[in-house]
């Protein structure tokens, strides 16, 4: 209750839904963007399940996704602005985060490359990573974990399929 959220989401129906759901929520704030490398537009591909949204977009074009997982397409491609983490936690004010939570279908590496700052200012960083080629040019979780631990963190939890899945990295730089 006493924390602040941030939460960013580029499809504009997912938006609207989480800006509903999260109406009354005063520490949670959500901003129809999504974190890149830098400020301007990117390609999103949207995926779809028979019909409905689902949480399988993203900024990379899918590749082994399609056949993992047959029953979600992704029937369009938007363009939807984009924002730097960096650029957002200098304009916020933001000194420390305590958690990140990236669940960014395969684009989270280039996110967090991009933002050395974001990285020195973050205790955890819990977020999906992928074992197989999912979305065209995505980092394989091995290197993912390599480059965090170059970064300065230590992986504390994963929990995976064959696929993907979900890692707890904890920052090992002292953090006030």
């Amino acid at each position: 209750p006493k924390g602040k959220i941030y939460g960013f989401e580029p499809n504009i129906e997912q938006y609207n839904i989480s800006k509903n759901r999260l109406s009354n929520k005063n520490n949670v704030e959500i901003f129809n963007c999504g974190l890149a490398e830098k400020e301007g537009y990117l390609p999103l591909y949207v995926s779809d399940r028979f019909g409905e949204h689902w949480g399988s977009s993203s900024f990379l074009k899918p590749k082994m996704h399609t056949e993992l997982c047959p029953d979600i397409t992704f029937k369009k491609c938007v363009y939807v602005k984009t924002i730097n983490l960096d650029v957002f936690i200098e304009k916020s004010g933001l000194k420390t985060i305590d958690l990140m939570w990236l669940d960014m279908q395969g684009y989270e590496y280039p996110c967090l490359r991009s933002s050395p700052n974001s990285l020195l200012q973050t205790k955890y960083i819990y977020t999906e990573v992928c074992k197989k080629e999912l979305y065209e040019n995505n980092i394989l979780y091995d290197d993912m974990r390599i480059w965090m631990e170059s970064s300065g963190y230590e992986m504390l939890y994963e929990e995976m399929d064959s696929n993907s899945g979900n890692v707890l990295f904890k920052n090992l730089r002292n953090i006030d």
